[in-house]
């Protein structure tokens, strides 16, 4: 969820750690959308979370 531990705070990339975490630039760009989808649906509990990737939105 890259929730901190202050409720509504999230993070991505260096600034946050968990167990496993690989250090490298590539996951800090695959854990921002995933902080931002927490962080709108904290905002607007209707919000769905939608892990999605730009090329899932090509070929329809």
């Amino acid at each position: 969820r890259m929730e901190t531990n202050t409720e509504g705070i999230y993070a991505a990339g260096d600034i946050c750690t968990y167990d496993g975490k690989v250090k490298l630039i590539a996951c800090g760009f695959g854990e921002a959308p995933t902080a931002v989808n927490h962080a709108k649906s904290y905002i607007d509990p209707k919000a769905k979370v939608q892990p999605m990737h730009s090329s899932s939105m090509f070929g329809k």
